[in-house]
């Protein structure tokens, strides 16, 4: 689909009375592979919904993106004092308008919401600059609903070229709700993702606000976006954003309107997530590995101490050692065979730490004499705490993917 719709925009782009040099800026291949390809066919997503000819969705489907780039532009104009991109935001801002123009005449409602959704963006820009002042979940909902606002008018004007527009006004509403949940999740991962460049521009994130603050004191914040990773909080803001998305899908099913584009494009934003979820499982057991590896036991020391002293040795070790941790950081593909060992790992690590901890338990009987004749069962536990870890130093020796 992607290939479609991008020739679709290139075509038009190119019979455009535009300069060279503003036609290749727009059409740049890093641009439009680099940004995700739902956005080259946006109103497509909400069509199956409205009666509207195939012909004219493309058409919306290219002022949309035009409109898209305008919006990235603009806002690395504001966030990044990019003053150059002004000119090219505003000349793809005017060719999306012309579209518009061309199927909506001038008295039609349409442009009473395209001037709420202008509104509502100077909101976002206003709200965005006090948000630091006292921020909560809340206002930072209201803020990326705000800042999504003009991915609202992919369904403001498929709902309006409708051919029976009263008929799908319920319809019209769920979308716009949905399509709130969808942008709050969609602005959680962009924090994700632009963790370092926004706090390299003092800009408003989530996820920086949420992470342990004196790490910042203590690391560089590329070191810290590490930290963000290892030390759970990624996990904890995909699956908040995992939530956003289950709300669209429920109101979406209890509407009767699973069946289309959008409702597979939510789950397939889900599906996303929680593959980034599950690689950073799957990294975090390999830092188990590595710590049982780096004999840092001790004798005298309990188990969930030696643990603990193991794995923030291993953390520390492996913020310098990016090869695994990039993999994690920058993909979200899994790899079944690797889980699978990964998970038997895990499963078996915890059994030695049971085990472990009932040997201690009976020895403490033993101690105190509350318990007699005791060491048939603590030989055997002894003897399937072998068992286990002979099983899991087999499988270290035979699965060399898991290091």
């Amino acid at each position: 689909m992607k290939h479609k719709y991008k020739a679709l925009f290139t075509g038009y782009v190119k019979n455009l009375h535009i300069s060279d040099v503003d036609k290749n800026f727009i059409l740049d291949s890093d641009f439009i592979d680099d940004n995700p390809d739902f956005y080259l066919f946006y109103p497509l997503l909400f069509s199956e919904y409205f009666e509207v000819e195939e012909e004219i969705v493309s058409l919306l489907c290219v002022a949309g993106y035009f409109y898209y780039q305008s919006t990235i532009f603009l806002d690395k104009v504001i966030d990044e004092k990019q003053l150059e991109l002004l000119f090219s935001s505003m000349v793809c801002q005017e060719e999306a308008v012309k579209i518009l123009s061309s199927l909506f005449p001038l008295n039609s409602k349409f442009w009473s919401v395209w001037n709420k959704r202008k509104t509502d963006y100077k909101k976002a820009i206003l709200l965005e600059q006090k948000i630091t002042n006292n921020p909560n979940y809340e206002k930072y909902c209201e803020l990326a609903v705000l800042k999504a606002t003009f991915g609202n008018c992919a369904i403001d004007s498929i709902y309006h070229l409708s051919e029976d527009s009263k008929k799908t006004t319920s319809i019209y509403e769920v979308l716009l709700k949905t399509h709130d949940y969808f942008s709050v999740a969609y602005q959680l991962n962009d924090d994700i993702l632009d963790f370092v460049d926004d706090y390299k521009n003092k800009q408003f994130n989530w996820a920086i606000h949420n992470f342990e603050q004196s790490y910042f004191k203590k690391y560089s914040i590329e070191d810290c976006k590490k930290l963000f990773y290892l030390d759970g909080y990624a996990s904890k803001i995909f699956k908040l954003a995992i939530k956003e998305l289950d709300k669209a899908l429920l109101i979406l099913k209890e509407n009767q309107l699973s069946q289309s584009l959008w409702f597979n494009h939510i789950v397939e934003m889900k599906l996303k997530f929680e593959n980034s979820i599950n690689e950073i499982e799957n990294y975090l057991f390999q830092i188990e590995v590595e710590t049982e590896k780096s004999n840092i036991l001790q004798e005298n020391n309990n188990i969930e101490k030696s643990i603990l002293k193991g794995t923030e040795y291993i953390k520390k070790s492996l913020i310098k050692n990016q090869r695994l941790l990039n993999k994690t950081i920058n993909t979200s593909a899994g790899a079944p065979r690797e889980l699978k060992n990964i998970v038997k790992y895990s499963n078996l690590t915890k059994e030695i730490e049971s085990k472990t901890r009932q040997i201690k338990i009976l020895d403490d009987q033993i101690a105190k004499g509350t318990i007699q004749n005791a060491e048939t069962a603590r030989k055997n536990l002894i003897e399937e705490k072998e068992n286990f870890i002979q099983a899991r130093d087999q499988l270290i020796k035979s699965e060399k993917t898991i290091l």
